[in-house]
């Protein structure tokens, strides 16, 4: 039986499609998947995504114009051959990298050069459970960093606070058991829900103390931007968040609440499949 050629990655380039006025670069990426030809590359199809850096990346990386996009390209490559190894190249999201989403140092490898080929290994179907949550991860840090833009605009300061960068980390885990599932639950609330007191204050012209907590001043805050109606529906999910996050351990007083946030979330009480509950209460 005659063996099956391995597939390649052949990246073809990287270019400049930032638009005026964004604080960072654009990139739109082109590569090619194919397998080798008597010695050569035989291309068999042609791909492209687009590649997000933010102004601020830019600068804790300390990296020159032309620096950044080399490093845009060599991550958008270990980008795409993840994608590649599990056979999801229909749809390429963009890759997003900001200060949450990208090292902390700018990637060197692989080098990635016009021309350069990189061979697609095919792992165990055990690790796309990961790579879904690697994604939900990227997501959360995207719509974090597009909140933040938008409130930076629109009332002078962000108003998601990161007061505890662990709590992003666990987004990238799965959920094999209770504890890691209560875990995950507490480190999404916090993300959700850590804002800024003092900006929320002036947003909703309202003191903050222990009885008005920071989601009644978001609500407030929302309704000079939105219908009442809208905001509160933001904030429902929050406070649902809350609600399940609190509920362990659950005490007689947050009981009902723990439980309406299941039904809230349409998660099964009690919940069997933990890694499932996750997922689902994740991507909703």
């Amino acid at each position: 039986m005659k063996r099956e050629a391995m597939k390649l990655l052949r990246f073809q380039g990287i270019r400049d499609i930032t638009p005026p006025g964004l604080d960072g670069h654009k990139y739109r990426v082109h590569f090619e998947v194919g397998s080798r030809d008597d010695g050569g590359f035989k291309g068999e199809a042609s791909h492209e995504f687009d590649v997000e850096v933010s102004g601020t990346l830019q600068a804790v990386w300390n990296q020159s114009d032309a620096d950044v996009e080399q490093s845009s390209a060599t991550a958008a490559t270990s980008y795409v051959m993840t994608l590649a190894s599990e056979d999801r190249l229909d749809i390429i999201p963009p890759l997003v990298l900001n200060t949450y989403s990208a090292p902390k140092l700018p990637p060197k490898e692989p080098v990635t050069t016009p021309g350069a080929t990189f061979p697609i290994h095919h792992p165990a179907k055990a690790t796309s459970v990961r790579s879904g949550i690697y994604f939900l991860s990227e997501g959360i840090s995207k719509i974090r960093d597009e909140i933040n833009a938008l409130t930076t605009h629109l009332w002078g300061g962000r108003v998601l606070l990161l007061s505890q960068e662990r709590a992003l980390f666990d987004m990238y885990k799965q959920a094999q058991s209770e504890e890691h599932f209560r875990n995950r639950v507490q480190s999404l609330a916090g993300i959700a829900t850590d804002l800024d007191p003092e900006l929320l204050e002036q947003q909703a012209q309202k003191a903050w103390d222990a009885n008005s907590g920071t989601l009644i001043l978001l609500a407030l805050a929302l309704e000079r931007l939105c219908s009442r109606s809208k905001a509160d529906e933001i904030v429902e999910v929050l406070k649902n968040l809350n609600y399940l996050r609190q509920g362990y351990p659950a005490h007689g007083d947050n009981a009902k609440r723990h439980l309406d946030a299941y039904v809230f979330f349409g998660l099964p009480y009690p919940i069997v499949d933990f890694g499932n509950a996750w997922e689902r209460k994740s991507v909703g």
